[in-house]
């Protein structure tokens, strides 16, 4: 799915740039929330800041994801012109 949106919303002109850069953001991501909600846990003694962090980043995801908007593709015979 992150894939169809993506092409849907940026086009196939650029699909493996923007592709690889979610990519390597997502995996990017994943890393550091682990080792900084374990860094947050030692500090605090809990997860509550580590879980606040991660809502206010959620919340800036969900207002920056509302930003972006799909390009008007038009097909003609089968073949998208992007």
């Amino acid at each position: 799915m992150i894939q169809l949106n993506a092409i849907n919303c940026f086009g196939l002109k650029d699909s493996g740039k923007i592709l690889g850069t979610i990519t390597l953001l997502d995996a990017w991501g994943g890393g550091l929330g682990i080792w900084l909600s374990g860094v947050l846990f030692g500090k605090f003694g809990n997860y509550e800041v580590a879980f606040q962090i991660f809502v206010v980043l959620i919340f800036l995801a969900l207002l920056l994801i509302s930003q972006v908007k799909k390009i008007d593709v038009t097909v003609e015979k089968g073949v998208s012109q992007a």
